[in-house]
């Protein structure tokens, strides 16, 4: 994660999302980071004027890497399909180290940082639809279907995170967000026809 300001901004940012990641943004308070973050209170308050900005700063951040980094491979010549596979690891890289905590917290936000993560929702769905509609001029999407369709179904998949059983059934956390991108990206087919496994 890069960053701007000073050594004193850099030191609560860095704090604080590693806090974060670790135990959820509730359970997480100022003091906390200025403590850990070795910062007063004072110096805190210079930069950010509460908790909500900072989670909000870094999630800002957060989303202009992701799609700093989408760029990139799309840039790249390579296969569509090895795109994807690409993309998927960028997702997988940005939930690997994140707690159940944090995790949890994030699928069901429901506080005033609603409106916020909303609309970064719609930021990150309105960058993918421009891609998808690159995707299909060039042919690896078929032309029938709308791109907006394909956004509407990628938002509904957000259903399965709120079924309590389901996480349930893997490992962990990340796997479970795997199983959701890959039937969304590959659906029930496996790579090859016939294929045993």
């Amino acid at each position: 994660m890069k960053h701007r300001k000073n050594k004193k901004f850099n030191d609560i940012v860095i704090t604080a999302t590693d806090l974060f990641k670790k135990f959820g943004m509730k359970r997480v308070s100022i003091e906390e980071i200025c403590k850990k973050g070795n910062v007063s209170k004072a110096t805190f308050y210079k930069h950010f004027p509460n908790k909500n900005e900072l989670i909000k700063y870094i999630f800002d951040t957060w989303f202009i890497e992701g799609y700093n980094e989408f760029d990139v491979i799309e840039k790249t010549d390579i296969p569509f399909t090895e795109k994807i596979k690409a993309i998927l690891q960028i997702k997988r890289k940005f939930a690997s180290n994140m707690s159940p905590e944090f995790i949890e917290e994030y699928v069901n936000m429901s506080n005033d940082l609603l409106p916020y993560f909303t609309e970064l929702k719609q930021r990150s769905f309105g960058r993918f639809l421009q891609y998808l509609k690159k995707w299909q001029e060039e042919g690896y999407i078929r032309k029938s279907i709308k791109p907006e369709f394909i956004i509407q179904a990628l938002e509904s998949l957000e259903y399965f995170t709120k079924v309590e059983s389901l996480p349930l059934l893997y490992d962990d956390y990340m796997s479970f967000v795997e199983e959701i991108l890959n039937f969304f990206f590959y659906g029930i087919l496996s790579e090859r026809m016939g294929d045993e496994n």
